[in-house]
């Protein structure tokens, strides 16, 4: 069977991804964003919800809307941390086991305990600015560009 390719087919999409280093809660890395920058994120209503086989992790997610530049913005934690409970033996010799799971967001990005995903219309917001403002707040470890044409499931970015 013949395979075609595209030679000029480009992926286009009007996305950046920002790379967040911190230990603090989402609450507070959302917090502290809207006290370094010109943003109002606003938990929303429903977490981010992933299946796996064992478990299903949460992901709070914050959104924040820049009407001037009509971009939309996101803050989601990437990593879920819970305890999946099972029972072993029965009757008297009845054990709870008790396993801590970590399920990771993106995983190419292991690393990063949070994403900001900004969605443009017109790639005109200043992405670089946010960046050098989050890191000479000096709350977060550190800051920076993700690649989001290296994700292998960007679906997991999809919030609404």
């Amino acid at each position: 069977m013949a395979t075609f390719k595209l030679s000029d087919w480009e992926e286009e999409e009007d996305v950046s991804l920002i790379g967040i280093h911190s230990s603090l809660p989402a609450y507070r890395v959302a917090y502290y964003i809207n006290k370094h920058s010109d943003h109002c994120f606003e938990r929303k209503q429903t977490d981010h919800e992933l299946f796996t086989d064992r478990i299903i992790a949460t992901f709070p997610v914050y959104k924040d809307y820049d009407e001037k530049l009509q971009t939309q913005l996101y803050l989601v934690a990437n990593r879920f941390k819970g305890v999946l409970k099972g029972v072993s033996g029965t009757g008297l010799f009845e054990t709870i086991d008790e396993e801590e799971i970590t399920v990771t967001l993106l995983k190419e990005y292991h690393k990063v305990d949070f994403i900001l995903k900004i969605e443009q219309n017109n790639m005109s917001y200043p992405v670089q600015k946010l960046i050098n403002d989050l890191n000479k707040a000096q709350t977060f470890t550190s800051c920076y560009l993700l690649d989001y044409f290296k994700l292998k499931n960007k679906d997991y970015l999809i919030f609404e």
